[in-house]
């Protein structure tokens, strides 16, 4: 190469490199983002906590029964053990051991027994049905005994479904609790949400936490499954937020139990990286993607708040680069074709030669 064609080159290379490759930079200074902060830390999702409040004694016994649990109602198909007074039973068909069998409800809620005929049995007690058993009894014997036991459970059933590793329909038996419910169906799955589990009896979602219960120890609420009673526990959302830009590990970061702050989600991501980050430009978008509300706030505020700044499954945080980080990317790009620019101008100019 001529000493001509070196001075050209000089001249070209520097005038179309120079303005994407400026690096020397002054010293940050960090700016004040108030407004955006207080709106932050006010926006913040409120804490996991009990999902229901405290009921009265009143509303506990209309709708959880007394201490949660309610009595047994006898339904159509179950199977009934009745014992009572040998000497008496023999004359109603007693079989062996002081019992009447059979004993099985019938589709038109009666028992039919020897000598007292139809007993109606659907929708009472045990206690109710020995009541009445022993009310009829009267005309044979003076202070009769008779009892009662449900020793097959086929009338009614309660239902756990979602996220647990068995779901199905299970018997009401009247000593199945809500605990014993996730017995029976396995436990949660994996991807199970208990924070939002609930269950629905007689159309209304009963104040009753399963988080609180299964998560936090709260035996106060294991109430006594009824017929009817849907226990569902939702699959755990993919919740998760998503930092970009100038951070050491860009990607998504999943929320724990619900929460995750600014700063947890920073650091997860490595932290901003030091020599390209604009430590003013630190953007949350939140809301959809077509229009989503953006707070802006600086790096030191980051640090200094972060604590403080709940997130929201979805958010979008960016930490932009620098306009010399920018430039310096362009001409990283852009580079590999200016070297072969240069090479066709300074073949032309020996061309030319």
């Amino acid at each position: 190469m001529t000493r001509r064609t070196r001075r050209l080159a000089w001249l070209i290379v520097p005038a179309l490199v120079a303005p994407l490759v400026l690096c020397a930079c002054a010293a940050q200074k960090s700016r004040q983002h108030t407004a955006a902060v207080e709106q932050l830390v006010a926006d913040s999702p409120a804490a996991v906590g009990s999902k229901f409040e405290p009921i009265s004694p009143e509303e506990r016994l209309q709708i959880l029964g007394e201490n949660g649990h309610a009595p047994y109602t006898i339904g159509v198909g179950d199977g009934l053990r009745i014992t009572g007074d040998t000497a008496f039973l023999k004359n109603f068909g007693e079989t062996s051991g002081g019992e009447i069998l059979p004993s099985t409800v019938k589709p038109d809620g009666n028992i039919y027994l020897p000598e007292l005929g139809a007993v109606p049995a659907r929708g009472l007690t045990v206690i109710e049905l020995q009541a009445e058993l022993r009310k009829r009894m009267l005309k044979y014997k003076e202070n009769p005994f008779a009892s009662v036991d449900v020793v097959q459970h086929h009338s009614q059933k309660f239902y756990v479904l979602g996220a647990v590793n068995n779901p199905g329909v299970y018997p009401v038996d009247g000593s199945v609790t809500l605990l014993g419910s996730f017995g029976l169906a396995g436990g949660a799955s994996k991807q199970a949400d208990m924070e939002q589990a609930y269950i629905v009896r007689e159309s209304k979602i009963l104040p009753v936490s399963l988080a609180d219960m299964i998560k936090r120890g709260d035996m106060s609420r294991n109430i006594t499954m009824r017929a009817g009673d849907l226990v569902f526990v939702p699959e755990r959302a993919d919740a998760k937020v998503y930092v970009v830009g100038e951070v050491k590990n860009p990607g998504p970061v999943p929320l724990v139990h619900g929460r995750l702050t600014l700063a947890a989600a920073t650091a997860a991501a490595g932290g901003l990286n030091a020599e390209s980050a604009d430590i003013n430009q630190v953007r949350i978008y939140r809301g959809g993607w077509g229009n989503p509300r953006v707070f802006t706030i600086s790096a030191e505020e980051v640090y200094k708040y972060g604590e403080s700044i709940y997130l929201r499954s979805g958010d979008r945080i960016m930490v932009a680069p620098t306009a010399n980080a920018s430039n310096a990317r362009a001409a990283q790009l852009v580079l590999p074709y200016l070297n072969t620019a240069l090479a066709t101008v300074l073949g032309v100019v020996a061309v030319t030669r």
